[in-house]
């Protein structure tokens, strides 16, 4: 960034609702806080927390972090408190930078806390008291948090030589210039928000932080990609299925690239983009136990019952595909995916023992002290090279782009008074037949009847993100076994709630109108599963944030009004609407 603010001062490097910084003044504000941070005791490799939604103080913040030679710790807006304070605990952050909606959660977290919006880093620096940041790109840059088997979050400690690996690649594979314009579209709590907000400031380019309000409004992110000239976008599989939806006129637009990952890519969507005509489509794979990703598939048109690929290896990428044994496996025959090269994380914090198991001695490389990332994908190398998933050795699961550990939210169900086992399970629901996770709970002894699944829900919404919440969870008697004692997954993936049947008959009498008819069609049509009543939560019913906005384009084609997906939250029921 100082390279760049030196070389063109007065180019636009950061755009959002709020205004607009150049090369210049985001260099000078960043070196500004960067002094204020070093008041504060932050130093080389001091970690400190970043809890802010996409903003020009935001930015700031992330730079100054850096400019100081710190580790960020990004934290995901939906994070609740307890995740939030475990963070904190364990990377021993000893300040936590934050935007104004999260200053009152950051108070009670027991270390200082600093508002970015307050001035306690205005003037902190001349114009000519320059902090130079991390000496060796081999220190840490950042530190993601991922969902953990053990019913704790584990932290994944990535240098700056991974995550300039892969900026460097990008920019070249994209052909990034000057004129180009990226949409920062993902949570600062995931790493592929790092490419979309740094990647421009490498070649000269311009970041357009894209609102919370535009991201869940297809409509709205159609039109802040065309008002903002946008040139290349990244969106996770489902929202950009959502996004070619509602992306009338898209041809003539400045849109050049689209890219996508972080869940399975169907080959519909790829022709659906394609179709539109004049844009590059790239695909990438890579855990977050990687710098954002190790591989690359370029969108070409599939042919009929063709899986689309994760395509190759990105620059000083090493990629295996082992048997059990840690032997390569043949052209087309299934095996772990192995991860080495540049890009690889230092491991877990301050978790030594799984740091050894996942992250192993690489056997194939004469570089002293090359490790191999067991990453738990299955996949299989193609003739032409190219490198396909085919599932998981685990439990874990990819839903909306994000990375989910069940067993992370049965230790924390279980946890809870009353309960005595829990099962998580992902199943494939609604007109897309999407995953979407279901929780099965056994009460102990005589505490069946008092579990309630909102409480349940509302317990766990305390501890773990609103995307580790499942959306439909039931109270059971008793686990289903199989005949040799072992738990019976595939009949709780076919159970339905015949309760919930008969307290839809009861509200059955309560829709008076037509419209409540089709209103509550449309309600189990998005959802999918069981039927829908006039009482029933959209987002207790396994509703997010994408399923809200398909029901509001619904809703729109059908009664001719326009709608906001912030309505549905305002009234999530078909009763609430009768007003």
């Amino acid at each position: 960034m100082q390279e760049q603010a030196q070389r063109t001062p007065d180019a636009l490097a950061l755009v959002s609702e709020e205004g607009s910084l150049s090369y210049g003044a985001l260099e000078r504000l960043a070196q500004r806080m960067a002094h204020a941070l070093r008041a504060h005791g932050i130093g080389a490799q001091t970690p400190v927390l970043l809890h802010s939604e996409r903003s020009l103080l935001g930015a700031i913040g992330l730079l100054a972090i850096w400019n100081v030679g710190g580790v960020l710790v990004p934290v995901d807006i939906s994070v609740p408190q307890e995740r939030l304070a475990w963070m904190a605990q364990e990377t021993q952050a000893p300040l936590l930078l934050c935007s104004r909606a999260y200053q009152e959660p950051a108070q009670a977290l027991g270390i200082p806390s600093l508002c970015l919006s307050d001035n306690w880093w205005q003037g902190a620096a001349g114009e000519n008291d320059v902090v130079e940041g991390a000496s060796d790109l081999h220190e840490g840059a950042y530190i993601l948090y991922t969902s953990g088997s053990t019913g704790r979050p584990k932290g994944v400690l990535v240098s700056h030589a991974a995550i300039v690996n892969r900026l460097l690649w990008g920019a070249q594979a994209l052909a990034l210039g000057e004129r180009d314009r990226l949409g920062q579209v993902a949570s600062w709590g995931f790493d592929i928000a790092l490419w979309e907000l740094l990647a421009p400031w490498l070649v000269g380019g311009t970041t357009v932080l894209l609102s919370s309000a535009q991201v869940k409004d297809p409509a709205r992110l159609r039109q802040g990609v065309r008002q903002e000239a946008l040139t290349v976008l990244h969106l996770v599989p489902s929202l950009l299925h959502l996004f070619i939806e509602h992306a009338e006129g898209w041809q003539g637009g400045d849109l050049r690239a689209v890219q996508t990952g972080g869940e399975a890519v169907p080959a519909d969507l790829v022709r659906a983009v394609l179709a539109r005509g004049g844009v590059l489509l790239h695909q990438y794979y890579g855990p977050t136990e990687s710098a954002i990703s190790v591989t690359c598939w370029e969108g070409s048109e599939p042919k009929d019952g063709e899986r689309v690929s994760l395509g190759r290896g990105i620059a000083n990428t090493r990629l295996y595909v082992l048997d059990a044994w840690g032997e390569p496996v043949g052209i087309g025959v299934p095996g772990e995916i192995y991860i080495g090269g540049r890009g690889l994380a230092w491991g877990y914090v301050g978790r030594a023992q799984q740091t050894a198991e996942r992250f192993v001695p690489d056997p194939f490389s004469q570089e002293p002290g090359a490790r191999l990332y067991r990453t738990g994908d299955l996949g299989r190398y193609q003739a032409n090279g190219e490198l396909v998933f085919v599932g998981r050795a685990d439990s874990q699961v990819k839903i909306r782009g994000y990375r989910i550990e069940p067993g992370e939210i049965e230790q924390v169900l279980r946890e809870e008074p009353g309960v005595r086992e829990a099962v998580v399970l992902a199943r494939r629901e609604g007109e897309e037949d999407e995953l979407r996770l279901v929780a099965y709970v056994v009460g102990d002894e005589g505490e069946g009847e008092r579990l309630q699944e909102q409480g349940l829900r509302e317990a766990l919404g305390r501890k773990v993100p609103a995307y580790m919440v499942p959306g439909r969870m039931y109270v059971l008697d008793g686990l289903p076994l199989t005949t040799n004692g072992k738990l019976d997954r595939k009949a709780l993936l076919a159970y339905k709630e015949r309760s919930g049947e008969e307290a839809v008959d009861e509200q059955e009498e309560e829709r008076r109108t037509p419209v409540e008819e089709l209103l509550c069609g449309i309600w189990q049509e998005v959802l999918g599963g069981e039927r829908v009543g006039v009482e029933d939560d959209f987002f207790a019913s396994g509703g997010h944030s994408l399923l809200a906005t398909r029901l509001v384009a619904r809703m729109r084609v059908l009664f001719g009004i326009e709608l906001q997906v912030t309505d549905t939250f305002d009234a999530p029921t078909v009763a609430s609407k009768r007003s």
